[in-house]
């Protein structure tokens, strides 16, 4: 045996814990630095066994146990549109490395070689920005980073997963990047912040008109947009495919009347890119 993982689960390691592992070079700690009972070694001639340890873990010094340990990052690599991502290095021999946790020495370069067989390459994105097929960063800490290749959409919102990170500042993994309840696509649609929960198309007010019968609702407008209002007397019916009032955005506030007030009546308010 040459490494092992001691899991974040581990807070203690007992005296002469690795005895006689005359193999071992490396020891990696998914944890903080555990207590020991001293010596953890026996017949294991120092520095052949170096500890590794995530940077953002708590107790670690630059020795353990009478040995070097080593501070590191994780870097998750995500590949949509049929591309791949090379790495160079690769990450640390026998680490614990998954798809999500690749193992590198804090203070690593890096280099991003982007290839496909069929799809040509759209950019980086995540904490690697760039449209060359090769880019470098450093892990100075944790990161991520997307390589998108033909048509890419991973969330499925209908925004290409490149654009959304470097263009619209949105998820590519999450379809409703501010959890608003809207998707990101209907957002830019609407002229609203597809990034700002508080930023949403809706109904703002409802007022009783002069007449005191009818009822008067508004909404907030942008420009190049079209906005359509449809009314509907039973929900269990379809809407109306003819829309009772029709405006075109200007960035001022729009209103329609209800001249219905004695009859039950439901409206929306419907928005699209304008022409």
């Amino acid at each position: 045996m040459t490494s092992i993982t001691i899991p974040d689960s581990v807070t203690s390691i007992g005296v002469v814990a690795f005895a006689y592992c005359s193999s071992l070079t490396k020891v990696y700690f998914e944890g903080d630095q555990p207590t020991t009972g001293a010596p953890i070694f026996e017949s294991i001639s120092s520095p052949s066994v170096i500890f590794y340890y995530h940077y953002n873990a708590n107790g670690w010094s630059t020795n353990f146990a009478d040995r070097p340990t080593v501070a590191c990052a994780f870097l998750e690599v995500v590949s949509s549109g049929g591309g791949s991502a090379d790495l160079s290095p690769t990450p640390l021999t026998d680490s614990p490395s998954t798809s999500s946790n690749l193992w590198y020495t804090l203070g690593t370069s890096v280099v991003f070689t982007a290839s496909s067989a069929s799809n040509s390459f759209q950019g980086w994105s995540g904490d690697l920005s760039g449209t060359s097929t090769n880019e470098s960063l450093v892990m100075d800490s944790d990161k991520i980073v997307l390589a998108s290749f033909g048509n890419s959409d991973l969330d499925g919102d209908g925004i290409l997963d490149y654009d959304e990170n470097s263009i619209y500042g949105t998820s590519p993994f999450l379809s409703d990047s501010d959890g608003d309840g809207s998707e990101d696509n209907d957002e830019l649609t609407a002229g609203t912040s597809p990034t700002n929960r508080t930023d949403v198309f809706q109904i703002k007010d409802m007022t009783t008109a002069s007449n005191q019968t009818d009822s008067v609702f508004s909404w907030s407008t942008v420009s190049n947009r079209t906005y359509s209002v449809y009314s509907n007397a039973n929900l269990n019916t379809d809407w109306s495919t003819n829309p009772a009032y029709q405006v075109e955005g200007d960035g001022t506030q729009k209103s329609f009347t209800n001249t219905h007030s004695e009859n039950s009546m439901f409206y929306r308010v419907d928005v699209e890119l304008g022409p």
